[in-house]
Parts: C-alpha cells; structure tokens; sequence
C-alpha cells in the first residue's frame, strides 16, 4: 500500500530532477553521466517519432552500429531515393510528431478509431497531398493512389505499435 503524499517519484534519485542534479549544485559537481536501467542491444528494437531531437536519436544508434526499427520501406525504385522521400527518417513515413496528441490521433487513424473530417489537399498542380504528412514531396497524382499510400502508412503504424507492444508485454526490456 502507498503512503500517504506519496507519488510515483517520491523514491526517484537525485539525478532524476533537475533541481537536485543540476540547479542546486555547483555547475563542476554536476555529473550528466547515470547508469542506464535498461540495455540496448543489435537484437533491441527502436521505434523512432518526433522531430528533429528523434531524428538525432536514429542517426546515433547508426553511428553506434543500431538499426532504428523501420516499418514502412521505400518501393525498391526509390531506395536511393529514400530519405528524401521520407522514407527511414523515423519508424513510418510519417513526418514530425510534434506533441503526444498528434502521435495518439496517428495510433486512432491507423487503427480506425478516429477518422478526421479533414480531406486530402490539392497542390497548384492538382496533385493530392496527405494533410497530416504535407511534407511528402511527391503528392499522389490520383485519390486512388493517396488512398492506397495511406492504408500502406496506417498497416506499418499498426506494425510498429503491435510489434513494441509485444516486446513490452514480453517483458524483453529489462533492466540492465
């Protein structure tokens, strides 16, 4: 049982607030370093959303041999194409997630629980352009087309969710 005032950071280290880590301290004993309570490994899989901050996120775990967790691939005539298409720069071809409610409205659109009333744009030539992921720079030439990437991006949003949530539920991040 819980005592009284107690919430879930009452036995959080100092390292865990930034008033006893950093503000409080002299700026030559603050020590950014903490040990990590989990590992990532090669076989650990990273699913990657957000802005530039995960984007630098992805690009580290490259540089230390990493592979983010990629759902939705490039059609193999765009692989050289890829990141300018936006294809790898986070888990899905979803473009920047900028908040928390951006990211849970793209998990309700891909699992069919929240469909927007917004519709498709149409550029100045006439192609079709996905309001929630306006920086995919092709556009679609026709709705059938939009409709078809979009039911492929919403298959790989479901894949990335369904395939964490079974790593969470396996209990295959442990502590280190």
């Amino acid at each position: 049982m819980t005592k009284p005032n107690m919430n879930p950071y009452s036995d959080a280290p100092d390292y865990a607030f930034w008033s006893r880590a950093v503000a409080r301290i002299p700026a030559s004993e603050v020590d950014p370093v903490c040990s990590p309570s989990f590992q990532i490994s090669s076989a650990t899989k990273v699913g990657t959303a957000g802005s530039c901050f995960a984007q630098n996120i992805a690009k580290h775990l490259r540089q230390l041999g990493l592979e983010p967790f990629i759902t939705e691939q490039p059609h193999p005539e765009l692989v050289e194409l890829a990141e300018q298409f936006h294809y790898g720069i986070y888990s899905a071809r979803y473009g920047n997630l900028y908040t928390a409610r951006q990211a849970l409205q793209l998990f309700q659109r891909a699992f069919g629980q929240f469909n927007p009333s917004e519709e498709p744009w149409r550029s100045e030539e006439g192609k079709y352009i996905d309001p929630f992921r306006p920086l995919i720079p092709e556009g679609f030439a026709t709705l059938s087309e939009f409709e078809r990437d979009r039911q492929q991006h919403f298959a790989a949003v479901r894949h990335l969710f369904r395939e964490l949530a079974r790593i969470i539920q396996r209990g295959a991040i442990r502590p280190a």
